[in-house]
């Protein structure tokens, strides 16, 4: 029924076969693994783990940054059954606060560079005895978060551990991770991801990709950081990875080790193409470009830098479920997000506000079920009423909408859920407004997207004082930075005397003022001057 088995499995089988192969090389450390030095640290964690009583089924939280330690700190605790629950390393404040609570952990693994943000929220954290500094040095055992907290260095940590061979392998329907996404109505959700789920990602990226050297800068709290790893695992490659996005390094990085495949999101795509021309442009062992979605100029991207591109979509819980197969996008179909996959272990529909399915050219909600067990979510940790909603008549409800035509490209055209996306994180309004109105004098706020000068969404507040006060949104901002992580804070904000509402129910109308967007009255934090 599957032909995969969990990447832990994999990366074991690859350790035997080709034990001196490169699995990872990590920029701009420019330390090399080996496929046996994956095997055997992993294995090392699991052991460390294991002695920290760590059992099967038991959440452990991650706060780790985008190195090779936070795949061993993920795949140790699959060997034991455990599951891992990565925290966006921006999360600070109240967002920070939900993920871990809703974890139910008692035990954390972390970097240094992230005691403040939980030593901030440390009196707030219901379940947690252990916190786990994988990189301490002296004295952070005895730093602020020790009166809260039981603090394990490295050396105790791994005090008598060993690579443990012992352990029974995982399975396709045991969990490989926890990854929060965007809430609605409410805080960001808990997804809950079986190994199975990776068999969408074996079609995908398939033989096509077979001893490709993948460029990535997406961190393992992501399932495409997750992703990369499997693929080059199941396809006999290797992983190049940065900590952090950079555009003055990305071709540089991609000729200097040989990169044959990058994934990017149209704005980084876009960013790429906005630099000035260079002579050697086409110069570049790339051969594919991931991008999700395409930038108009595609056709030009492609001459200029002699690549193929190809697109996805998909999400957290439901996986990719559409591509462009070996059809190269291009100038006449870029806007489409693929197509059905032929051998695709789910099942996708548009349907109406009834669930019944619309035909080609009419508008409707994107919704997914698994023609395979285990290829999609198990649901929402911790949140069993969200998880009904989610699921209706069988069917998982994306809350896109979408159209598709007679040729079978899908194309997506709005959200039916209330949230933004920016640089491939999704974005609860509901979080930003909760925020929002905690600033003094806020009556009422409503948080939407708005487009950027580079095609992706920017987070814009409509504000509306209390009655005779005075919002000033460069306060305001000050006032969020150690509230909302980076990726969320917004860009636009507007003080405004009304906000639009239904007459019936009184709820604001967000289509109306995405449709009226940034004006003249708009404060642009990127464009005050210093």
């Amino acid at each position: 029924m599957y032909n995969i088995k969990p990447l832990p499995v994999i990366i074991s089988q690859r350790a035997q076969s080709s034990p001196t192969d490169t699995a990872i090389t990590s920029i701009p450390t420019n330390e090399r693994f080996t496929w046996r030095d994956i095997d055997q640290n992993i294995r090392l964690w699991a052991d460390a783990y294991r002695r920290r009583h760590v059992v099967p089924g038991e959440c452990v939280v991650t706060m780790m940054p985008n190195t090779v330690d936070a795949y061993y700190a993920w795949l140790g605790l699959t060997w034991l059954q455990a599951v891992e629950v990565p925290i966006n390393t921006d999360y600070q404040g109240e967002w920070l606060i939900h993920a871990i609570n809703t974890a139910h952990a008692r035990l954390i693994v972390t970097s240094r560079r992230f005691l403040q943000s939980l030593t901030l929220v440390a009196d707030q954290l219901k379940y947690v005895g252990i916190v786990v500094i994988f990189d301490a040095q002296p004295g952070d055992e005895r730093g602020a978060l020790s009166a809260f907290f039981r603090i394990m260095t490295p050396q105790e940590f791994f005090h008598d551990a060993e690579p443990a061979y012992d352990l029974t392998e995982p399975q396709v329907w045991d969990p490989m991770s926890v990854v929060f996404t965007s809430g609605t109505t409410g805080r960001a959700k808990a997804v809950v991801l079986p190994w199975g789920m990776e068999e969408a990602q074996r079609l995908v990226y398939g033989p096509e990709f077979r001893e490709s050297v993948l460029y990535g800068y997406w961190p393992p709290f992501h399932t495409l950081g997750k992703s990369l790893l499997f693929i080059a695992a199941a396809w006999n490659g290797s992983l190049v990875t940065r900590e952090r996005f950079s555009i003055s390094d990305f071709w540089d990085d991609v000729r200097t080790y040989g990169c044959t495949t990058a994934f990017t999101v149209s704005v980084i795509a876009q960013l790429l193409y906005n630099q000035p021309p260079r002579e050697d442009d086409a110069d570049n062992p790339l051969e594919a470009v991931l991008m999700g979605p395409t930038i108009p100029q595609v056709d030009e991207f492609k001459r200029r830098f002699g690549v193929n591109v190809y697109t996805t979509f998909g999400s957290t819980e439901i996986g990719s479920v559409l591509f462009s197969s070996m059809r190269e996008v291009n100038s006449s179909n870029w806007q489409s997000s693929g197509r059905k996959m032929a051998e695709a272990p789910t099942e996708i529909a548009v349907v109406d506000e009834h669930d019944m399915p619309v035909g080609p050219g009419v508008l409707g909600e994107l919704v997914v079920r698994p023609r395979i067990p285990w290829t999609m979510s198990l649901g929402y940790l911790n949140m069993p009423e969200e998880t009904a909603r989610a699921w209706r008549n069988g069917w998982f409800h994306t809350g896109d909408s979408f159209i598709y035509d007679e040729q079978g490209d899908y194309y997506f055209q709005d959200r039916t859920k209330d949230y933004i996306r920016r640089r491939g994180e999704n974005i609860s309004s509901f979080e930003v407004e909760h925020a929002v109105c905690a600033f003094a004098g806020v009556a009422q706020v409503a948080a939407v997207a708005a487009r950027s000068e580079v095609g992706e969404d920017e987070v814009m507040v409509f504000i509306l004082p209390k009655p005779d006060q005075v919002i000033d949104p460069a306060e305001l901002l000050v006032f969020l930075a150690d509230r909302v992580p980076k990726f969320a804070m917004p860009r636009f904000v507007e003080v405004v005397s009304e906000l639009p509402t239904t007459q019936a129910t009184g709820r604001i109308q967000k289509t109306r003022l995405r449709e009226r967007g940034p004006g003249p009255a708009t404060y642009d934090r990127l464009k005050v001057k210093a």
